[in-house]
């Protein structure tokens, strides 16, 4: 909440589970009650999510939450400023497919910034599944700032 409270462009925001998309959807909509908030989840009509796309395409401060699997291929948004990763996932196609997302550029947008949290608990699995985020970063030779919270 504190970071989309410092941003003022259109943002998405991806997380993988339908449950924890509609909270953080809920929450939103009560924090932001002057944005426009969608939500994009698997059973989100085709007929919805082209609205919910146009919408945003028109909006400049609008927040989309969607799926991984709804929203990591198929579609290129130019005017998603900002992107953030609320659930990580493992799968560097996918993460390579959402990182796409936001990638389309226009005349008023030069670049997209891309917030990642991953979790750091003390087991090896997600320990691990940062590390391999990182590296893919690298490897496509994206500017990266790792914050240690």
């Amino acid at each position: 909440i504190e970071l989309l409270q410092t941003i003022h462009k259109n943002t998405i925001v991806f997380a993988h589970h339908t449950e924890y998309l509609r909270y953080v959807y809920d929450r939103l909509k009560v924090e932001f009650p002057n944005r426009n908030i969608y939500l994009i989840t698997g059973s989100t009509s085709v007929k919805n999510r082209d609205k919910i796309k146009e919408s945003l395409l028109n909006d400049e401060d609008g927040i989309l939450v969607a799926s991984y699997g709804c929203l990591s291929t198929g579609i290129t948004l130019k005017n998603l400023d900002y992107g953030i990763m609320f659930q990580s996932f493992k799968s560097q196609i996918i993460n390579k497919q959402s990182l796409g997302r936001g990638l389309g550029l226009s005349d008023d947008k030069k670049c997209f910034y891309l917030y990642d949290f991953i979790d750091c608990f003390p087991t090896k699995k997600l320990y691990m599944q940062g590390i391999a985020k990182v590296k893919l970063y690298k490897e496509e030779k994206y500017k990266i700032n790792i914050i240690d919270m």
